[in-house]
């Protein structure tokens, strides 16, 4: 559910807004491609940061899950 989420955010910028929709969507996207590169390095050294393998990894995602969520909730409506 949430890659699925994430991929109407640049919908979203560029709808919220108009007058800055190429920055919006530029912005969106940058931050995709930051998290692709990221992402993996981050998995790699968080693996064996408890007893069972990734487990680490799996709550860094859910925590990054949960500040995006308080993020946006906080964006004007």
């Amino acid at each position: 559910m949430y890659p699925a989420a994430i991929g109407y955010y640049r919908y979203l910028a560029a709808d919220a807004t108009p007058q800055a929709r190429a920055r919006a969507i530029t912005t969106v996207l940058a931050g995709g491609l930051v998290a692709a590169i990221v992402g993996p390095f981050l998995a790699t050294w968080l693996e064996n940061l408890t007893s069972t393998p990734y487990v680490a990894s799996y709550l860094f995602v859910a925590v990054l899950g949960l500040s995006a969520a308080a993020w946006n909730s906080r964006l004007p409506h």
